[in-house]
């Protein structure tokens, strides 16, 4: 009976095109057959990797054709050649190769050169093998660092040394894309609208999906995830940028920009403000805003007080005809109805009253606030007539594309094209003129209601959001509300703008205004005086 043949994978392999051109993996192929005729082996039709692929240091571990040899040679045991012309077309790293050479050894299977001196498991052979994995390695080193400078000092120059992006082709000069007719004007027309706002980011792409599937020959829809980062590109402002292998900056594309650098500022806003809303606040981080003391009031007589288990939450006690709401303390359950805890609470911030020192720190600060409102309204105005100015030249172009245009199918696209931009600029004029007119009574209002919000602190601060609430705990409260025996509502902290209400209180202690110390009669008999 004979034995059964052994069989050999081989491996040829090109990674660039001149390669290809050359004929390279047709020289190797003939070469790794050569070699399999001597061996006495056979190399199945299957088992012949043969293609272009990347092999520079770093990216062997992963490579695909390898881990599919790898794989072939676990389930064939008959295998028991891996042939390769020569160690460059293995891979381009010193590491990386020896560590594969002990991979396939694992299964019975010997990396093998059309060169017959590397193969040996001699000392001698095993340093020639060493030095092709060197200069392999160096030369693909090398090779990078090349391309590295080359790509570095043409954008330096203000050249783009990749492929073009959508909307432009391969110009004259090499470097400098050239707008690509149509194609571009549609993608400048769609950045364009977002940057004024007369459209959103889904809009947009919508749009652009829509007009782009009637120029290109075979339509393919562009996600949203490819959309984002194709409209933050700072190409299309006419700046190259590239921050991976090749760092480097210029402001000063030799390309033709579509969109200016103020308007794809304003994009990259708009991209950021989507990821901001997208991020996901769950019930535990948003709290519940049917019990906004969540966390800020805390059980003194809990056995674990001071800890994160003497805090009140609230929950919501089922019968069967009725709910009753109410806090419970984590650590020994104990329950208050949540109405007259509330109450409590706002009681004691109701006998808070802010002084009048404290009162004219707090007008000045509003006033700082206001005037930095004001500043950001004079952007808001420049931006609107940035973008109003934006929207009429659109208009313009949209009115003189449907005045030539003679297709009817093309002219009504175009037509409600327009009708939305001239919406859009109505829009931006309208909120243009409003800016600034009602500065004033807005500032009164903005004041009345601030202190309004101040003196009657407790019934707003019940009906904020629990987020809200827990920041103006920390600003006025900084040790929260406290409860005793279920029953008295107290703070041991406050914020040094604020005294507390007492006509008893003797002129010495109203000389100082912005504090004031806690009567004997009010202190907890556990926690002393009120802290400052």
């Amino acid at each position: 009976m004979s034995s059964p043949k052994i069989k050999a994978m081989a491996l040829c392999r090109v990674s660039s095109d001149e390669q290809l051109k050359n004929h390279s993996l047709a020289r190797q192929n003939e070469a790794v057959y050569k070699t399999a005729e001597k061996l006495k082996v056979e190399i199945p039709p299957e088992y012949i990797w043969s293609g272009s692929v990347s092999s520079k240091t770093g990216t062997n571990v992963h490579r695909k054709d390898l881990q599919e040899m790898v794989q072939a040679c676990k389930k064939d045991k008959k295998i028991k050649y891996l042939i390769i012309d020569e160690p460059d077309r293995f891979m381009r790293s010193i590491d990386e190769a020896f560590h594969f050479e002990v991979e396939f050894k694992k299964y019975g299977v010997r990396v093998w050169y059309t060169d017959n001196e590397l193969n040996s498991d001699t000392t001698m052979a095993k340093f020639m093998r060493f030095m092709k994995y060197f200069q392999a390695e160096s030369s693909n080193n090398e090779r990078m660092h090349k391309t590295i400078a080359g790509q570095t000092s043409a954008i330096n120059a203000g050249r783009y040394p990749y492929q073009p992006l959508r909307g432009y082709k391969k110009g004259i000069i090499s470097g400098v894309p050239e707008k690509d007719g149509r194609k571009a004007d549609i993608m400048q027309d769609v950045l364009k609208r977002l940057a004024a706002g007369m459209l959103n980011l889904t809009e947009s792409l919508k749009e652009y999906n829509r007009l782009a599937a009637t120029i290109y020959a075979i339509p393919k829809e562009v996600k949203m995830d490819k959309w984002k980062k194709l409209v933050v590109n700072p190409f299309y402002a006419g700046i190259i940028v590239m921050d991976k292998n090749v760092k480097a900056r210029n402001e000063h594309g030799l390309h033709e920009p579509l969109i200016t650098k103020d308007e794809h500022r304003r994009i990259c806003e708009l991209v950021e403000e989507s990821k901001k809303h997208k991020v996901h606040n769950g019930a535990n981080k948003q709290g519940n805003p049917e019990f906004p003391l969540n966390g800020l009031l805390r059980h003194a007589d809990c056995p674990r007080t001071h800890s994160k288990y003497d805090k009140f939450v609230g929950l919501n006690q089922h019968a069967k005809t009725r709910v009753y709401p109410k806090y419970r303390c984590r650590g020994c359950y104990c329950s208050i109805n949540r109405d007259e805890l509330n109450h409590k609470v706002i009681e004691v911030c109701n006998s808070i009253d802010m002084t009048e020192r404290g009162r004219k720190l707090f007008l000045s600060a509003l006033q700082e606030i206001w005037i930095r409102q004001e500043d950001n309204a004079m952007q808001r105005k420049q931006s609107l007539t940035a973008a109003l100015i934006d929207a009429k030249k659109t208009v313009d172009k949209h009115t003189r594309a449907y005045i030539d245009e003679t297709d009817p199918d093309i002219k009504n696209s175009i037509k409600e094209v327009l009708n939305k931009s001239r919406d859009q600029a109505d829009r931006l004029e309208k909120m243009l003129n409003e800016v600034g007119e009602t500065a004033n009574l807005e500032r009164e209002e903005f004041t009345r209601f601030a202190l309004e919000f101040i003196d009657n602190l407790g019934t707003h601060l019940i009906s904020l959001s629990p987020d809200n609430a827990k920041k103006c705990k920390q600003i006025l409260f900084p040790d929260g509300f406290w409860t005793v025996d279920a029953k008295n509502v107290y703070t041991r902290q406050i914020s040094p703008i604020y005294r507390y209400r007492n006509k008893k209180f003797s002129a010495n202690c109203a000389e100082n205004p912005l504090w004031c110390e806690w009567r004997e009669s009010n202190s907890h008999p556990k926690f002393g005086k009120l802290v400052y």
